[in-house]
Parts: structure tokens; C-alpha cells; sequence
């Protein structure tokens, strides 16, 4: 199955070395590996990007993940108008510039990743974490950060992202402050 992305489709692969997803990875001339641990590297993916005609001049693109296996796999968003492809992984977000192959920006979140949530209409993105949420704008600027406790779920209601935790009270955050409404 393929995702698309202008111009371009999008492929996903799970490889069970990480020596075989850089042998993959080798058949791309942009290509790059974010998320490498010489501690603790036990997962591993790709996504490439290739063009679905020749005079598209698409980019044709190949990132490696590594990731270090805490059972939340890797999330991937698209921000085509951007020409973004964001990776939430491991304790961070990774923003590649789908024409070059390159860093964007990367955000490291002290906690175990766990969702992104795209709010296009406002421009921001919604990063949850094993306790709580960054929320950042799609260039990478992050507005506010909340943390409390295990985090068990989350949702959006008329401005305001309501989170409850395992072991502490909810929280109610205004969404363009991080304020914590009472």
C-alpha cells in the first residue's frame, strides 16, 4: 500500500536488521537515518518517497528509523504544504525536508514519544507523551509543555485539551496558553 504525498507516494517497511534496512537504504541517493542509539537500537523501519512521474521532478527520499523498541511504534506526519514529513520516536519529533533528505528541526520531549495530533486549521501540532503534551507549531516552535504523571488519555473540547492521568488528578490546559484552566 502506498500514502500520498504531492507529486510522490510514500511507502512504509519494517525490517528486522538494521544492516538490511541500510542495504535498503543504499539504493537512494538522499537518504537519512534519525533516531540511532549505540545504546539501545532494536527496531528498525523505513519510508521512502519516490515520484510517480519522471517529469514531476519529485524527490525521491529514503529515511532510516531506529528505534529503541518500548512498544509504541513510530509515528509519521505529513505536512505536504510544509514539504515536512514529521517522525515521533523514541523521546523525540524529527521533521525532514522531503526535498533534500535534511533536518528540519528536532524536538526532544524527556519523555517516552507516544502521538502526534495535527490541528492544521491553527497550525500546531499536538505531541503526547508518556506524560503529558508539547504542543509546538509546524515550524518547529514550541509554544508550552505540560507534565503530570503516566498519561491514560486525551482528547480536544472547544479550545481546552483535557488529559487524564494513572495516579493524579486531570488536568484541563487552554490550548494557545498551556494554562491550567481550574
Amino acid at each position: 500500500m502506498r500514502l500520498s504525498f504531492p507529486w510522490s507516494s510514500i511507502e512504509f517497511y519494517r525490517w528486522p536488521t538494521r544492516r538490511e534496512m541500510e542495504s535498503h537504504l543504499a539504493e537512494f541517493d538522499c537518504k537519512v537515518i534519525i533516531g540511532e542509539s549505540p545504546e539501545q537500537e532494536r527496531e528498525f523501519f523505513s519510508v521512502t518517497v519516490q515520484s510517480e512521474f519522471r517529469k514531476a521532478k519529485a524527490p525521491r527520499l529514503a529515511v532510516g528509523v531506529c528505534c529503541e523498541g518500548h512498544g509504541i511504534l513510530p509515528q509519521i506526519l505529513l505536512l505536504p504544504n510544509r514539504g515536512l514529513l514529521l517522525f515521533g520516536l523514541n523521546s523525540e519529533v524529527v521533521a525532514i525536508r522531503a526535498d533534500k533528505g535534511e533536518t528540519a528541526y528536532s524536538l526532544p520531549l524527556g519523555f517516552l514519544f507516544r502521538s502526534l495530533v495535527p490541528l492544521p486549521d491553527k497550525g500546531l501540532v499536538l505531541v503526547f507523551h508518556e506524560i503529558g503534551v508539547a504542543v509546538f507549531r509546524e515550524n518547529g516552535d514550541t509554544l508550552w509543555t505540560f507534565g503530570r504523571d503516566v498519561l491514560e488519555d486525551a482528547w480536544l473540547e472547544n479550545g481546552t485539551i483535557h488529559m487524564t492521568f494513572m495516579d493524579s488528578e486531570p488536568a484541563a490546559l487552554e490550548l494557545t496558553s498551556g494554562r491550567e484552566l481550574k
